[in-house]
């Protein structure tokens, strides 16, 4: 799995959401492709001191264009838990923007070379859009960070088709340091709420305080959605990859094909079919009507329950 963290504007909490991504996924190796503002490295360098013999994402870029370049090991963190460092530098930066195709098509083996030879997922930490889409291509998913003061002025559906843009085919969308009315309102557009805490503001010094921070909760739905979109992709690849596609769509009146389509459009699993099922039945309702009402609570710890609540109140005003 090669995930790549990006956002629209600075500041929207990237590196928190690709430390804590990495943290929480096994064998993993974290990349820090910020060439201007290395956070990542300075919350993981106290625990992993880069050394002379340590590959750096400075050192990739120029190791693409033909540059001897110093560091061939992973630096270690703990165990199933590797980084990539990186520096300011603008030279870099400059080569990687002049020669494109050459330095994207090197990460791209990079990448791959970690996943097919060593078994090891990646989780890619962008600077901007210019490095976003230098990694996004080799990335079988994206996750983008919004920043609610992204949302002034701006509808969050636009944000996000912006982040579809910015990166993978496939994104799950992560609403970071949200108040309660900021939640509210846009929640359930989002696959994974991180609400704001002062101790999350607060400077951590080093990744472990970063993830002790971090809410728990939050950590595991974006994990959680993380595989649920990798599996819908999985799914849409093979429709008959596994015979309760077929069940569900017997359950909810409609064709495999269409139950495969909404998985892959809306980043659904069989996990979340189910219980699209589930409140059909219960509530009486066709499979659209159904569905609808998930995807509006599907980031709630109990999204059947709170699917059925929607449907009630729907029927109620239907029929007074």
């Amino acid at each position: 799995m090669r995930i790549v963290v990006f956002g629209r504007a600075g500041g929207s909490g990237k590196t928190t959401v690709s430390v804590v991504a990495a943290w929480s996924l096994r064998n993993v190796v974290l990349v820090d492709a910020d060439l201007s503002n290395p956070a990542a490295t300075a919350l993981l360098s106290p625990m992993a001191p880069p050394g002379p013999d340590h590959v750096t994402f400075p050192a990739l870029v120029r190791r693409a264009l033909g540059y001897r370049a110093r560091g061939r090991r992973l630096a270690y963190v703990r165990e199933g838990l590797w980084y990539v460092p990186s520096a300011h530098d603008p030279e870099a930066y400059d080569l990687a923007r002049t020669y494109w195709e050459t330095v994207q098509e090197a990460l791209a083996r990079f990448l791959d070379r970690l996943y097919t030879a060593n078994n090891l997922n990646a989780v890619v930490d962008t600077g901007d859009r210019m490095v976003a889409r230098l990694v996004a291509p080799a990335s079988d998913v994206g996750i983008g960070v919004v920043d609610p003061r992204e949302l002034a002025g701006a509808h969050m559906d636009g944000v996000v088709a912006e982040l579809a843009r910015l990166g993978p085919p496939t994104v799950v969308v992560v609403l970071n340091k949200a108040d309660k009315r900021t939640a509210k309102l846009y929640g359930h557009l989002a696959d994974a709420v991180v609400p704001f805490e002062k101790r999350l503001v607060d400077q951590p010094r080093s990744a472990r305080e970063l993830v002790d921070r971090f809410p728990r909760a939050a950590a595991r739905l974006l994990v959680e959605r993380l595989y649920a979109r990798l599996g819908a992709r999985k799914v849409w690849l093979d429709p008959r990859l596994d015979g309760r596609v077929e069940e569900l769509a017997r359950r909810l009146g409609a064709k495999p094909q269409r139950i495969v389509e909404d998985m892959g459009r809306h980043g659904l699993n069989l996990v979340d079919m189910a219980g699209v099922a589930e409140a059909a039945e219960r509530a009486g309702a066709k499979y659209e009507e159904a569905l609808a009402a998930y995807l509006q609570v599907r980031h709630m710890p109990d999204p059947v329950t709170e699917a059925l609540q929607l449907l009630a109140r729907a029927r109620r005003r239907r029929w007074p």
